[in-house]
């Protein structure tokens, strides 16, 4: 998978075990403006969770920066505020987030991206080409 390779400004920073995942600014307030209320259609409704959980990210930005200038984003454990790091997962995926790596300005030129399923769950990891997880998300659970 090719992450975005150039860090985009204004941006905004998640921390994550081993690693920062950095997000444009713009694309979270492009989504968070285009969601539209009522849906007609899928497209719609996935639209309106993305518009949602990109305001619960711009919510918790902070003024403080982290090392590459990017605004800090701090959630809370609840779920309204762990649900908005499915956008992040989301962005990873579709090549629209910087990963930089602790003790790093470069960015991440590939990441690996797994599915696993464990008894009664799943999960998708994203993982360092050279080994190391360092994002996760439950996809499921039965």
């Amino acid at each position: 998978m090719d992450p975005l390779t150039v860090i985009p400004h204004p941006c905004a920073s998640v921390r994550v075990t081993g690693a920062r995942i950095l997000l444009s600014q713009n694309t979270l307030d492009d989504l968070s403006r285009n969601r539209i209320p009522t849906y007609q259609n899928e497209a719609q409704r996935l639209a309106l969770i993305a518009g949602d959980r990109a305001r619960l990210l711009l919510d918790g930005m902070s003024s403080e920066t982290d090392e590459s200038g990017c605004a800090k984003i701090t959630l809370g454990e609840a779920f309204p505020q762990r649900d908005a790091l499915y956008l992040v997962g989301q962005l990873l995926e579709g090549g629209q987030a910087v990963v930089v790596r602790d003790g790093t300005m470069r960015p991440e030129l590939k990441i690996v991206i797994h599915d696993y399923n464990v008894r009664l769950s799943g999960e998708r990891s994203f993982e360092f080409l050279g080994g190391g997880v360092f994002f996760s998300l439950l996809t499921w659970v039965s």
